[in-house]
C-alpha cells in the first residue's frame, strides 16, 4: 500500500480530504436568506482554498509550484467520501475540508500530504496514475 502513496507523479489527488481552516466555505442552510448560493460566493470559496493550498504546500516542504490547482467537495475516486465526512472524529470543521487535484510540470516526488490535518490522517495526496478507484 506504500508503494502506491510514495510513488512521485506530475498529477495528485487527495484521497482524504484535506484541512484549509483559512478557507472555510459557507453550507446551505435551511432559511430563505442562505438557502441560495451565488456563483460569485462559491467563486470567492474556491479562491480561498486555492490560495490555503499554496500555503499548505509550503508549509509542507514542498518547493515545487502547482500550475493548476482544483478544489471541490466532491472525492475524485468512484468510492470516495464527501470532503465533510472526514470530519467526524477530528478537531476540523467540515466546512473546511476540500478535496484538492494538484498539477505540476515537473514530477514531485511522493508522498505527499498537505493540510492542517496531515499529522492526523488528512490531506493524503495520491499521483492520479496511480488513484484508487
Amino acid at each position: 500500500m506504500a508503494d502506491r502513496f510514495a510513488r512521485g507523479g506530475r498529477i495528485f489527488r487527495s484521497v482524504t480530504a484535506v484541512a484549509l481552516p483559512a478557507a472555510v466555505r459557507r453550507r446551505l442552510g435551511g432559511d430563505e436568506d442562505s438557502a441560495i448560493k451565488e456563483a460569485g460566493e462559491r467563486l470567492r470559496e474556491e479562491a480561498r482554498a486555492v490560495g490555503a493550498v499554496v500555503q499548505a504546500l509550503r508549509h509542507a516542504g514542498v518547493r515545487a509550484r502547482p500550475t493548476d490547482i482544483r478544489v471541490q467537495r466532491e472525492p475524485f475516486q468512484r468510492r470516495g467520501a464527501m470532503a465533510e465526512r472526514f470530519a467526524d472524529g477530528s478537531r476540523f470543521s467540515k466546512h473546511a475540508l476540500w478535496h484538492v487535484e494538484l498539477r505540476f510540470s515537473s514530477t514531485v516526488p511522493g508522498s505527499l500530504i498537505i493540510g492542517d490535518g496531515r499529522f492526523c490522517g488528512l490531506g493524503l495526496m495520491i499521483p492520479a496514475e496511480q488513484a484508487v478507484s
